[in-house]
């Protein structure tokens, strides 16, 4: 992905930023009990794509996105989300533990 390696995840004044993924930002394929690789926690990669949500923009530390998720762009332009990697295999609780992990960048 081209767009400097910039990334943004928003919160809502107030609170900090969360990649645990809410009921529904996720789909879950019936046969094996995988998470699907279409669909994830969003991302934008501008700033203004956040506060247009009505929050708080914060910078995606890419570092921590772990090797079993990748981000990909869905929707409009500028629209990521960040999904499990295909062949990774995710369980529900494993796709949200990796969410889990990620960080923002405190500029």
């Amino acid at each position: 992905i081209d767009n400097g390696g910039n990334f943004y995840r928003g919160a809502l004044p107030g609170d900090d930023p969360t990649f645990v993924p809410r009921q529904g930002e996720f789909k879950v394929d019936r046969e094996t009990g995988f998470v699907q690789p279409t669909h994830g926690v969003s991302i934008y990669d501008n700033p203004q794509g956040v506060a247009n949500w009505g929050r708080i923009p914060y910078r995606v530390n890419l570092d921590s996105v772990p090797d079993s998720l990748q981000i990909i762009q869905t929707g409009k332009p500028g629209h990521y989300e960040i999904t499990p990697r295909p062949g990774a295999n995710l369980t529900p609780e494993e796709f949200i533990d990796a969410c889990s992990g990620i960080t923002c960048w405190s500029d």
